[in-house]
């Protein structure tokens, strides 16, 4: 494991990262995520028959936020549409150019979008990363949940991603 610190953007940074990588397999983690034992080899033996993988986040924190994300995913975790891939075949990373750079949150719901419109085989690993959140405040929290809100509105206009929504409230109506 190679760390090279350049104050880049979060969607850059890992572009990057992605461009010098001389393995054939990524893996795209955050600061506040933790992984288990076995993360890397689940990730490697998925990936020798998948394209890319979507892995399984429990989230940790002091907000009821958390609660709601591991209730959310517990019962959507195999859903391409709400869990994105965390680790690649590199060719197909770079096939799809990665991250969208002008965007500082919401850029893996753009990566996501290049997968399941080239129809990439998609894997899912069932556990390994803790995403600790118990760091953040209320403040923080607040904040970054602006920002993310700030490029889902982007993100929404985007026609893909407009279908997804309309197909889900269809659905809903359904039931």
């Amino acid at each position: 494991v190679k760390i090279h610190q350049n104050n880049f953007k979060r969607a850059k940074a890992k572009n990057y990262g992605a461009r010098i990588s001389k393995s054939n397999y990524l893996l795209f983690l955050d600061s506040d995520m933790e992984i288990d034992n076995n993360l890397l080899y689940n990730c490697i033996e998925m990936l020798k028959i998948y394209d890319a993988s979507c892995i399984k986040e429990k989230s940790i924190g002091n907000f009821l936020i958390s609660k709601v994300r591991n209730f959310e995913i517990s019962g959507n975790f195999y859903d391409p549409y709400l869990n994105v891939a965390r680790c690649f075949r590199k060719e197909i990373f770079l096939k799809c150019n990665g991250y969208d750079e002008s965007l500082e949150a919401g850029e893996d719901l753009m990566l996501q979008k290049c997968l399941l419109n080239n129809k990439i085989n998609l894997g899912w690993i069932d556990s390994g990363i803790v995403h600790d959140e118990s760091n953040l405040n209320l403040i923080q929290f607040l904040q970054k949940q602006k920002l993310y809100a700030k490029y889902l509105k982007i993100i929404k206009k985007d026609e893909f991603w407009l279908e997804v929504i309309s197909l889900r409230r269809r659905l809903k109506n359904l039931r």
